[in-house]
């Protein structure tokens, strides 16, 4: 009977390995209970036997049967979990697994390696390394022999396999032996692909070398400090500057370096930068060279947390920039007095039309300070009106034209004249305009004189009345009123009649005192805005506008030759004398010129004189 009781022991261990512990257990409860009964009604190995004997013995043997049976199971559950998660990780391990014999027979490989190696997954039955793809496997097959060839413990080592595409990855083998259930000597081999991070290495140390050899080669002092101001790091300008050698300052404190004098001085400038804000400042030190200007910039070194950990110092020497700038300095001042004694604007104006620098005439001509005008823009300084005027010089003294010009500004109380000069400065290219130098002198006093000097140059000097250079200038500007308007305007050629006689019988002298008579007395038959003047001897000339047809003009000269009927009183004598007039009148027409007009009056005047003198002559209006 009791080989039977092995049956329901089986059944027992089946459920302990597919349904657990508890169905187990509950099983050998419930066996307990059908042996129980069926001893205690004579059935079973133990009915033969006084009952309650029968049923202990029989418990105790089902008991121990039973438990035994489930820690069996319960260990053979255990070791098929183990095994499946070792499955798991043998084929998701992102590392390549492979297991090889001592032959070089591969036992076991997962996909990881698979993809490391260039096998294709219908291809993972089991073959040998030699058999790999591109020679890799010999690769690996080489290794391991010079590994156990020299009797090395299991170690890591780099290793290099090929791609299809000619590439090549780098991987991390590491190798480890053991012996299996069947007392075999396995070689199990894990591939890591570090070629990422041996690339990462190599641009690493190479950026690492670049930036040592920048900072070795680099003209300014370079040092790193941790919170207790010791050394960490110093670049080779400090045996350069110094003739400090930078291995022996690491580990130093900058007080045991440049003694408690400097760091005193410059205390509150490294608080500030270990309390994490930058700083600079400059200070003078001295060196074997002598005594130098440096720039000191403090930089506080942070942590990935924003913790202060130390500051980074750099020192920049400055001692030639300092030199230039009181060079650029004695310059600009040198210029200054230059310019501030010139009797002349003196000005820079900037790319933006700003200006950069006044003299003392530019102060004292628009009554502000030159740090009140700095900065400010043309228009603001000479306002609207004078910046229209100098804005189109502006933009191409900006575009790189030298320019000299005029410019005038009328007001009701006052008259100006300006000259400008506006010299344009490149860029070191010779191309970009930075900006130009504006020189304005006030020509006022001279476009005066020489508008005086003009005057004079067409006054006649005997009679006050304009003269023939005169008279041309506004004949012509009548001439293109006309043109413009198409209105009538008129000349009258006079002169005295009979005047060589005058001269002849009473002398020069009273002939003069005759023709500024015979001025006088056509100013006053003519209207005020008749222009009068003296042709030269006795010849005059009249410019009549605003007319309103040939008839106007023939009516005024009517009127000079009957005004000029009355005697003139020279010395106490009277003498009485007459006019011949010759009119010509113009209506605008494009064709006729300033000459033509007055040959045409001159005409008239001879064809009246012909007519027996004291009279006028026209030739109406002029085709």
């Amino acid at each position: 009977m009791f080989p039977l009781i092995a049956l329901p022991l089986f059944v027992i261990a089946l459920l302990a390995l597919r349904a657990g512990i508890m169905a187990a257990s509950f099983a050998v409860l419930l066996l307990s209970m059908t042996a129980a009964w069926g001893t205690a009604r004579g059935v079973g190995p133990f009915a033969g036997q006084d009952t309650n004997a029968g049923l202990l013995s029989l418990w105790s043997y089902l008991t121990a049967q039973a438990c035994t049976t489930v820690l069996l199971c319960g260990l053979t559950a255990e070791l098929l979990a183990s095994r499946r998660q070792q499955t798991a990780f043998f084929r998701r391990a992102h590392e390549g697994i492979l297991e090889v014999t001592s032959e070089g027979r591969i036992e076991a490989i997962n996909p990881a390696a698979q993809s490391l190696l260039n096998v294709r997954p219908e291809q993972s039955g089991v073959y040998s390394l030699e058999e790999l793809p591109l020679g890799n496997g010999l690769n690996l097959q080489g290794w391991l022999r010079g590994s156990q060839e020299g009797g090395r413990t299991p170690s890591v080592e780099d290793v290099r396999l090929l791609q299809p595409d000619g590439s090549s990855l780098v991987v991390e083998v590491q190798r480890a032996i053991h012996v299996d259930a069947r007392g075999r000597e396995l070689t199990q081999l894990v591939l890591r692909d570090v070629t990422k991070r041996l690339d990462t290495q190599e641009r690493l140390i190479a950026s690492e070398e670049r930036l040592r050899a920048i900072t070795d080669n680099a003209p300014i002092l370079i040092a790193e400090f941790d919170r207790e101001l010791r050394f960490c790091f110093a670049n080779k300008a400090y045996k350069q500057w110094l003739e400090i050698e930078p291995e022996t300052l690491l580990g130093k404190t900058l007080l045991e370096v440049f003694g408690p004098e400097v760091v005193q001085k410059v205390q509150s400038k490294l608080d500030s930068a270990l309390g994490g804000k930058p700083v600079s400042y400059e200070r003078r030190l001295s060196t074997p060279m002598g005594d130098r200007w440096f720039k000191i910039s403090l930089a506080p070194k942070r942590c990935a947390s924003g913790e202060v950990l130390g500051i980074y110092a750099v020192g920049s020497d400055i001692t030639e920039s300092r030199k230039s700038e009181t060079e650029l300095r004695l310059s600009e001042q040198r210029l200054r007095i230059v310019t501030d004694h010139l009797p002349m604007r003196v000005s820079y104006i900037d790319a933006h039309e700003r200006y950069r620098f006044v003299n003392r005439a530019y102060e004292q001509g628009f009554g502000r300070s030159r740090e009140l005008l700095y900065g400010m823009s043309v228009q603001e300084v000479l306002g609207e009106g004078a910046y229209q005027q100098a804005a189109p010089y502006i933009r191409r003294a900006l575009k790189g034209e030298t320019l000299t010009f005029e410019s005038e500004i009328t007001t009701r109380e006052t008259y100006r004249c300006y000259r400008a000069n506006y010299v344009p400065q490149f860029a070191d290219d010779g191309r970009q305009v930075l900006g130009f130098v504006a020189i304005v002198i006030d020509t006022t006093a001279q476009k005066l004189e020489e508008r005086r000097l003009i005057e004079l140059s067409q006054i006649d000097p005997l009679t006050g009345l304009l003269n023939r250079a005169g008279f041309e200038a506004r004949c012509q500007e009548a001439m293109e009123r006309c043109r413009a308007t198409q209105a009538t305007m008129a000349i009258l050629y006079l002169d005295v009649d009979e005047f060589k006689q005058v001269n002849d019988q009473h002398g020069h002298l009273s002939g003069d005192i005759l023709l500024k008579a015979f001025a006088g007395r056509l100013q006053r038959t003519l209207r005020g805005t008749d222009v009068v003047a003296r042709q030269g001897g006795d010849e005059f000339l009249v410019i009549l506008e605003g007319l309103a047809g040939p008839e106007d003009a023939n009516l005024i000269a009517a009127k000079l030759v009957e005004a000029m009927q009355d005697p003139f009183v020279l010395e106490q004598r009277a003498i009485s004398v007459t006019t011949s007039v010759g009119v010509a009148v113009f209506a605008g027409e494009k064709a006729v010129l300033q000459r033509d007009l007055i040959k045409q009056a001159d005409d008239m005047l001879y064809r009246a004189k012909a007519q027996g003198r004291n009279r006028f002559c026209t030739a109406g209006a002029v085709a």
